[in-house]
């Protein structure tokens, strides 16, 4: 599933503004090249004292929001909105303040998130009086203000009785999770592709999900209008959680007619704004356990996230690779950028068309099928039979390879995530 809210991409231009220095010109480097994985290990290794100051905020903002520290993101980029406004420029200005917020989202304070919103879209109205204009800036941040807003006043997401519970493998093979409210119960797909958790509006109503706001747009293969609402009270597995924000969607359009499958029932989904809350689990496809108890100590630090969607940092032979983590994703990808790059490298069985459907409706999209492209995420190698490539040019918010979906998944015995040390493991046990 795509991404609920899309933030605008941060391009920065740092060399007219850093010194001569090689530290300040290899992270200005990694900054244009959105390098963020070589920045986060860059500045593990820099002493403060050798970069300029602008540079380490710069940078330090950056890796600080994509690694979950939002609250050191936070004084990164206050610094250098008071201080270097004049170096980062009106657009560069305008990206730190969308970084910003999104990192008062991650921290759920919501109000604050609305605050500087409303600010932001206040200020571009007085800049088009002379000239300046951003609509994609507007229409954003004017849909994630209607969704601040009715989030402000709810309070924080609480988790509780973290035991391990069974998980589904529905007719698709997506991961499903047990949701329920006092005797009912309904199935979700467990899906770190979505940053929100979905439902669809028959299912809300009988989950008694309260509604906050209408008329909020979502973007799937096309803008969709939908509803925001909270499960005060609701059992996800064996946790018990309160205040679990949905988006509310008419069954309709959570899956369209000319996508509709007899054998395919979609509810909706527990999104990435849920997930993230676990903390450590892993997904046993053996035992077919969520789990909590976890002996394994991963520092890899391969995880990254941006705006709610993760992304981690895999091997492909002697390829580094950056694959969005897709548990919803019911097939594998490469980037049409990646494909284009080393389509050389690559043994094409077959050009196909193939029909990709979900929110919204369905796109055609033109794709090659790779023969043996090996993949690496932990301690073993799978060699995927085929791995299915766009060959049409896809516009991206974040500099992505691919999509690392079920197909793959599925291969390894286990998923294993630890968002203190932004972790993630594939672990292939034989």
């Amino acid at each position: 599933m795509k991404k609920i809210i899309t933030f605008i991409i941060l391009w920065f231009t740092v060399s007219n503004v850093v010194n001569s220095q090689s530290i300040d010109q290899k992270l200005g480097i990694l900054i244009n090249n959105q390098e963020y994985f070589k920045l986060k290990r860059e500045l593990q290794k820099a002493d403060s004292t050798d970069v300029s100051e602008f540079v380490w905020n710069l940078s330090n903002a950056i890796v600080n929001a994509y690694f979950y520290n939002s609250q050191e993101s936070v004084k990164n980029i206050n610094i250098l909105l008071r201080d270097y406004q004049e170096y980062l420029g009106v657009e560069n200005s305008l990206g730190m303040t969308v970084l910003l917020i999104e990192n008062y989202m991650n921290l759920r304070e919501y109000k604050k998130a609305a605050q500087i919103s409303q600010s932001v879209i206040t200020q571009l109205k007085d800049l088009e009086k002379v000239g300046y204009k951003n609509e994609n800036y507007v229409s954003t941040l004017q849909n994630s203000l209607k969704m601040f807003n009715a989030f402000a006043d709810i309070p924080t997401q609480k988790i509780s009785n973290k035991q391990a519970f069974r998980i589904y493998k529905d007719s698709i093979g997506a991961i499903t999770v047990p949701v329920s409210v006092g005797n009912k119960t309904h199935y979700l797909i467990f899906d770190t592709g979505a940053g929100s958790s979905i439902i669809k509006e028959s299912i809300a109503n009988d989950l008694d999900i309260q509604i906050l706001a209408d008329s909020v747009i979502i973007a799937g293969f096309s803008d969709v209008y939908c509803k925001s609402g909270v499960a005060n009270n609701i059992q996800i597995g064996n946790i018990n959680a309160q205040n679990v924000l949905f988006m509310i969607i008419p069954d309709s359009v959570l899956l369209p007619e000319e996508v509709q499958d007899k054998n395919i029932k979609i509810n909706g989904c527990i999104g990435w704004d849920f997930i993230r809350d676990l903390n450590k689990f892993q997904i046993d496809f053996e035992t077919g356990l969520l789990s909590f108890d976890i002996k394994e100590n991963i520092e890899i630090g391969n995880l990254i996230v941006s705006s709610s969607c993760p992304y981690v940092e895999c091997i492909s032979e002697d390829d580094t690779i950056i694959l969005n983590f897709d548990t919803g994703a019911m097939a594998d990808g490469l980037s049409y950028n990646y494909y284009k790059q080393k389509s050389d490298n690559l043994t094409s069985i077959k050009d196909t068309i193939q029909r990709i459907g979900g929110i919204g409706g369905y796109s055609i999209q033109n794709i090659s099928i790779i023969k043996d492209f090996p993949i690496q995420i932990g301690d073993k190698n799978i060699v995927p039979k085929m791995a299915m490539s766009t060959t049409e040019e896809t516009d991206t918010t974040f500099p992505v390879d691919g999509i690392l979906g079920m197909p793959i998944i599925s291969l390894y015995d286990r998923i294993i995530i630890d968002f203190e040390t932004m972790s993630l493991i594939l672990k292939k046990e034989k």
